[in-house]
Parts: structure tokens; C-alpha cells; sequence
């Protein structure tokens, strides 16, 4: 669907999650044609005046023949509709508001139905903030019209990543998007269209000829592969066709060249991040690892570094606490045996944990400052004092950034800086989420910022200091019913941390050992599952991350 507003000052097409709007699942009403109609604020009683909330009494046709405005809060989604619909709301649209200040601009929510979303038989959708002031700034310039249409054209794809590196670039396989037919009539001899701008100012034009499309068809229309031409700069990709020409029916897509660095957001930060209300982390046992999928060039390479960033440090960071702020790193092959299909389907941990190539582990020191991005080596796994980590070529790679909640005992969740939402093939997890053990494919309104480098350029890079090998023998490995570590430091330490981690980075034993130079720690791992584990040792030294076994 896509949503067209008329005015005086605004005349523009909003298209379905591209920081706009999000339809409901489950309840309010599909329409067979489109609706178009005056734009008006709700403006129920709530018996001490006029308000927008729509949760009162509303006078019978009150809204009769328009498109209601309602704003977010007090009571159900669903009861704001009914109300609007019993009062001859043609459709409705629920805006979010300033009051939860981690929401940005483009915050969409999935609404839930209540008790009273099964009645409701008219079309109802979510506005986010951005969404919603440029509708209410219409309306104090006068008149608006909104239609509710159906979209003909929608989903196109461009690029793997929003930012690929000069030396990796390569062919664009998946270029598309979907034509629908929604008219009565079989459409023929269409002709699809990319045009794709070059930062030099030259145009590529693919077309794709279609035949016929039967009434009320989606048809996925796949254009030639395209290899970019190697130069820095943004490349724009125009999706037109031969059929439909109105402005709704141009679809466009970015993305960048970059001397050295992997992104999937578009490099403009949204403030405020994304992440969980405090409430669903711990009812998500304290964990979430986002992650990012790149793809390599012909010739493989070398990447030396991650980029992120958090938009709430300070409701997060403890002083003198190391576990409430560290964060895990990972850099996974993500196609490790080979075939050509990525392995992570259903979880980090069940699918690719044995495929680590790369790590780091990042503390939280109280010198950061949220939303200014955070730049850390990447160690190879196999050689943590190799600060850099070889590609294979034409591979596909995963980089993630987890965060164990457990171990600080807040009930915290950090706030991931990111974008504005960018469209990928939806058939790959290119930005896969991870809330407890539930795997999502990322954010419905915003990218994670989470980049990948191919040449350390910052001058605030953080090196992670490595414990020497030899000052940390591990047996058996692998283990059985009990895990050994011997410890044999320079000085003595005041405070040693010690954890087993499972392949997502989540601790499944820890220890702080007080005032240790030399000794013996053991672990009883006889009821952890057989699997692939991780050991970290933090000392005033170094740290250290060995790869352990369990076999049971």
C-alpha cells in the first residue's frame, strides 16, 4: 500500500516502513480499492476538553467520510480505531508521540489489536514521528487529502550493502523490485526499467520486457546483473516501467563506493538508536547480538576493524563494574562450508558459532558519548595478536556485536545507534537480530550502525590489549566433566575476570579470582551441552580468548 497526501504544502507518496508509516497484522481491514479522502485530527471528549487521543465519547458520523488523525497513548490501538470507525472513520492513522524519548524520528510499531481490534472493519495504520509531523504541518496550512492505495510498484533491490569498499567490489546479481496489475485487465508488453547513476554522471540503463501480467499478479521483475564501476562516490538506482508513470511509480534506491569501509546503514545517524524497552530484555533472559552481512570481492582482503556506537551509555554504564559494559565482537564466516548458501538460520549459536574467524571484546570506560561511534580492532581468532583478519574471495561474511545483560544484574538494554531503514533481499538475513534465542531480520524502521574496515584510519582506535599464550594453559581441550585453568601473571593482579562463554558470547560460568599471580581455576562443565565455547580471561596484563570444546 502505498499512502499519497494532497495539499497545498505537501504532495508526496509515502511508501510502507521508509520512515513513514506500518500497517497492522492481524486486525483492521485489507480494502479492495482505494480510499482517498479528507485528512482530519481526532478530537474526542475526554470531559475536560478537546483532546487527540480518541479513547472517549465520539459523536455518532463525526468523522464521517474522512481519514482520522489519533495520537498514540492512554488506551488500546484498537479502541482508538473502533472509536473512530463507530463514528464513520473511513480509515484511521495512529501517530507515535515525544513522550518515550528513546524513539526517534522514524520509530515504527507493530500494533497490537487489544480487546477491541477484532471489530474494527477499517483500514488502520502506524505513523512515526517524522511521518506525522509533516501531516500535521499540512493540515495547519490548510486542506489535506489522503488516499490509501494500493502499491504497484514496491520492494526494489539494488546493493548487498548500503557501503562497499573499492576493493570489493563486485557484480549486482539481485537487482529488482515487484510490479503489481491492479487493474480488471490482463497489462501487456510492459517494459521495466533501472536507471543507475554513476557518481561520473553516466547513466546504466537495464530493462527487462514482460509480456503480460494477469489481473492482480505480483510479479518479481529481476534485471540484468550490474558490475559498478570502480570509483568512489553514489550510485543511484531509478526503478521505472512502461505502464505505470505516476510519481508513486518511481521507486529509488543508494549506495556508496568507499575506499575501506563494509556499511548497511546509510551513514547519517538517527538519534536515540534502537533497542528494547528495559521490561522485554529481561523478559528476553538478557541478551541481543545484531548483526551485519558483507560480501567480499574477487580477490578476498584483509578487514582490521568494527564500528559501532550505543545511544544510552549512561543508563547502562556502572563504574568499577567491567561485566555491565562489555561487549562481544564477532566476525563469522558465514557460508563455512562452502556450498554457497548461508549457514545462520535460526541462531548465531546453533548455526555459525564454530565459524568465528575474528574477535574483539570491547569495555565501556564512562569516556564514551552516545552516538559518537566507537572504532575496535579486530584480532584473528586463531591469532589473537594479529590485529587483522584474511577474507576469502566472493565469500559472505557475518559481523555482530552481542551484549550478556546477566552478569550486570541492571536488567539494562543498550540502545544500538543507527539509520534510517534501507530495503535488502529479503530472502537473506542481511541484518540478523538476535533477542534471546529468537532471531529476527533486524529493526522494521532502522539499521543498525555496525561497519566493517578494511584499513584502520582512526587515530581513536581501540587496540585490545592480549594476554601472552604462555601465561594461559588450558586442559583438557577438549573437556569432559571438568574444565582447568592455569594461570601464571608477571604481578599480581587485584581483580582477575574469568568467563566460559557460549558461541554467542553469552556466560555461562564466571569467576572473579582477588589478588592472583599464580594458580589453578577449575570449572564444572559436565552439565553444559557438547558445542563449541569461549574462554575469557581479563587481567591487568591483557586478555585473552581461547576456542574450547566440550564433548560429552
Amino acid at each position: 500500500m502505498a499512502v499519497l497526501v494532497k495539499s497545498s504544502t505537501l504532495n508526496t507518496t509515502f511508501l510502507e516502513d521508509e520512515c513513514s508509516w506500518h500497517g497492522t497484522s492481524g486486525w483492521g481491514a485489507p480494502f479492495a480499492e482505494d480510499i482517498c479522502a479528507p485528512l482530519v485530527w481526532a478530537d474526542d471528549v475526554d470531559g475536560g476538553g478537546i483532546d487527540s487521543l480518541n479513547c472517549d465519547s465520539v459523536p455518532t458520523e463525526k468523522y464521517a467520510g474522512k481519514i482520522v488523525l489519533i495520537r498514540r497513548g492512554v488506551c488500546s490501538f484498537g479502541f482508538k480505531a473502533f472509536n473512530a470507525e463507530k463514528a464513520g472513520a473511513l480509515a484511521v492513522i495512529i501517530l507515535n508521540h515525544y513522550e518515550i524519548a528513546p524513539d526517534h524520528g522514524c520509530t515504527l510499531l507493530s500494533m497490537g489489536a487489544g480487546a477491541w481490534g477484532g471489530q474494527v472493519t477499517i483500514p488502520v495504520i502506524f505513523g512515526c514521528r517524522s511521518f506525522g509531523s509533516q501531516l500535521d504541518n499540512a493540515l495547519k496550512s490548510g486542506p489535506v487529502e489522503v488516499c490509501f492505495s494500493h502499491a504497484r510498484v514496491k520492494n526494489a533491490t539494488f546493493a548487498y550493502h548500503y557501503a562497499t569498499p573499492l576493493k570489493h567490489v563486485r557484480p549486482l546479481e539481485h537487482i529488482t523490485f515487484q510490479y503489481v496489475n491492479r487493474s480488471t485487465d490482463v497489462q501487456k508488453d510492459i517494459v521495466a526499467k533501472v536507471d543507475i547513476k554513476e557518481p561520473h554522471g553516466k547513466v546504466v540503463s537495464l530493462t527487462v520486457p514482460i509480456d503480460e501480467v494477469q489481473p492482480g499478479a505480483d510479479t518479481v521483475i529481476r534485471f540484468p546483473p550490474y558490475t559498478p564501476y570502480v570509483n568512489t562516490g553514489t550510485f543511484e538506482a531509478v526503478y521505472s516501467n512502461s505502464n505505470y508513470a505516476e510519481p508513486r511509480d518511481t521507486l529509488r534506491r543508494q549506495m556508496v563506493l568507499t575506499p575501506y569501509v563494509f556499511a548497511n546503514d546509510n551513514f547519517n545517524i538517527e538519534p536515540n538508536g534502537v533497542g528494547l524497552s528495559n521490561t522485554d530484555f529481561i523478559a528476553n533472559d538478557l541478551y541481543i547480538q545484531q548483526g551485519s552481512l558483507y560480501f567480499t570481492g574477487p580477490q578476498g582482503g584483509e578487514v582490521s576493524a568494527a564500528t559501532f556506537g550505543f545511544s544510552n551509555i549512561d543508563s547502562f554504564f556502572i563504574p568499577n563494574d567491567p561485566a555491565a559494559g562489555e561487549f562481544t565482537i564477532f566476525l563469522y564466516d558465514a557460508d563455512w562450508d562452502g556450498d554457497g548458501e548461508l549457514n545462520l538460520k535460526n541462531s548465531f549459536e546453533q548455526d555459525i558459532s564454530e565459524a568465528i574467524v575474528g574477535f574483539s571484546i570491547y569495555q565501556l570506560t564512562g569516556n564514551e558519548v552516545s552516538d559518537r561511534l566507537l572504532t575496535v580492532a579486530i584480532s584473528d581468532f586463531n591469532d589473537p595478536n594479529k590485529f587483522s583478519v584474511t577474507l576469502k574471495p566472493n565469500h559472505a561474511y557475518y559481523l555482530s556485536v552481542a551484549y550478556d545483560g546477566s552478569a550486570a544484574g541492571t536488567g539494562r538494554c543498550p540502545r544500538f545507534s543507527a539509520t534510517a531503514d534501507a530495503y535488502y533481499l529479503p530472502s537473506i538475513l542481511s541484518t540478523p537480530l538476535q533477542i534471546g534465542n529468537k532471531m529476527y531480520n533486524g529493526w522494521s524502521d532502522a539499521e543498525v550502525i555496525m561497519r566493517l574496515q578494511t584499513q584502520i584510519l582512526d587515530t581513536a582506535i581501540n587496540v585490545p590489549n592480549i594476554l601472552a599464550k604462555e601465561k594461559l594453559q588450558v586442559a583438557p581441550n577438549p573437556a569432559d566433566e571438568t574444565l582447568c585453568l592455569n594461570i601464571s601473571l608477571h604481578e599480581v593482579n587485584p581483580a582477575v575476570d574469568i568467563r566460559l562463554m557460549d558461541g554467542q558470547g553469552r556466560s555461562v560460568r564466571n569467576t572473579v579470582q582477588h589478588n592472583l599471580k599464580n594458580g589453578t581455576i577449575e570449572f564444572q562443565i559436565k552439565d553444559l551441552p557438547s558445542g563449541t565455547y569461549l574462554l575469557w580471561v581479563r587481567t591487568a596484563e591483557g586478555g585473552r580468548l581461547e576456542k574450547i570444546f566440550i564433548c560429552h
